[in-house]
């Protein structure tokens, strides 16, 4: 029996341009990771934002009746997405 969750991660960039690679990559290990541990449909929101030198990636869903957040920052965003 196969278990097909749909998780679907809204993006907000902010202080910087979107790229589509950049939003692609994120939105990939996002879905990755929650697949993991998410037992049914969700909805992720990724904010990755800028300031100054901090490249900052936030991520926050529902998932089995409690919120979730995560907060990392770097000096490189994807380096602060892989955290």
């Amino acid at each position: 029996m196969t278990n097909n969750k749909n998780i679907s991660v809204i993006t907000t960039f902010r202080n910087f341009e979107a790229s589509d690679a950049l939003k692609g990559t994120a939105e990939e290990k996002v879905v990755a990771c929650l697949q993991k541990f998410v037992h049914h449909d969700t909805e992720a929101h990724l904010v990755l934002n800028v300031e100054k030198t901090r490249q900052i990636a936030e991520l926050t869903f529902h998932a089995d009746g409690a919120d979730f957040q995560a907060k990392e920052e770097s000096p490189d965003m994807y380096s602060s997405i892989d955290k």
